[in-house]
């Protein structure tokens, strides 16, 4: 697709900043980033998408986007209502989703709540939110509490130089590629007179209060009424468990690709062969 033009939005008193790719005129589709990644993990992949007008955002608390108000603990459905101003704002009547990770989990949420605006969905090594048993619930609220409470001595990491917060990005959580790394890092790192640090929010390392029940997660995969394409990665956590068979089973319309890769294989050298499943899919 063509070159990359960096963009903003005022949405609900919040500054949403992302990147847009290809023809305006093209088939909308709106792709959202993982946990502590930003828009930038679309970049690999968005070279190789074709015939679509593409919106990858930052979404609140990742990259340039603004942070969520700092007295209120951060839950995943919170985006909801951020997503459907977002849409009404760009004209966008009917749309696609290109979800990775937690992006698939806000993806899911939003395909089941509101099918009349999805036209299909796309999972990158992800689905609908983790869910806890309604028993270990009490356990996740106080927990999440007590972090909530020590939240004001949480500071993120300061590094001295580029190469130290470079080699931190590729060993955290979905451990990634150098390149994909410093993709990130153009938008998820500052430079201040102390080093490097974090641009995220960092409360959304704090754990949410409540999650969905089993039940309640079950309820969403089965409500999810348009096609979806779940790509998932042989080294990924979902692939090795029975969560991937669950999910499967309860969507009604879904189909399932395995790939060799990790968690980020849209960024890494499985983003042409993941493109390919999207394409065909999305022009089906």
């Amino acid at each position: 697709m063509s070159q990359v033009k960096e963009c903003t939005f005022e949405v609900d008193g919040l500054v949403i900043a992302g990147q847009q790719y290809g023809d305006a005129t093209g088939t909308p589709v709106l792709a959202m980033h993982g946990w502590l990644d930003n828009c930038a993990s679309f970049e690999p992949l968005a070279k190789h998408l074709a015939g679509i007008h593409l919106l990858a955002i930052d979404m609140p608390g990742h990259g340039l986007s603004s942070h969520r108000p700092a007295d209120r603990p951060i839950n995943i459905w919170d985006d909801l209502p951020l997503l459907l101003m977002l849409v009404e704002q760009l004209g966008w009547d009917k749309f696609s989703i290109i979800g990775h990770s937690r992006g698939a989990g806000i993806g899911s949420l939003f395909s089941a709540c509101f099918s009349e605006k999805v036209e299909k969905l796309v999972l990158l090594d992800g689905g609908p939110p983790v869910s806890t048993t309604a028993e270990e619930s009490v356990h996740q609220l106080a927990k999440a509490s007590k972090a909530w409470a020590r939240r004001a001595a949480k500071h993120p990491p300061i590094y001295s130089t580029y190469e130290q917060a470079l080699e931190a990005r590729k060993r955290a959580v979905g451990s990634i590629t150098e390149e994909a790394a410093i993709l990130l890092l153009k938008r998820g790192l500052v430079k201040s007179d102390a080093g490097y640090s974090w641009r995220t929010d960092p409360l959304l390392t704090v754990p949410s209060m409540l999650m969905l029940t089993p039940e309640q997660s079950q309820q969403f995969s089965a409500q999810i009424e348009v096609p979806v394409c779940m790509v998932v990665s042989k080294g990924g956590r979902l692939a090795q468990s029975e969560r991937l068979e669950s999910i499967a089973g309860l969507i009604p319309n879904v189909e399932t690709h395995i790939l060799e890769g990790g968690h980020h294989l849209h960024m890494e050298e499985q983003a042409p062969a993941v493109a390919d499943i999207i394409n065909r899919f999305l022009q089906d």
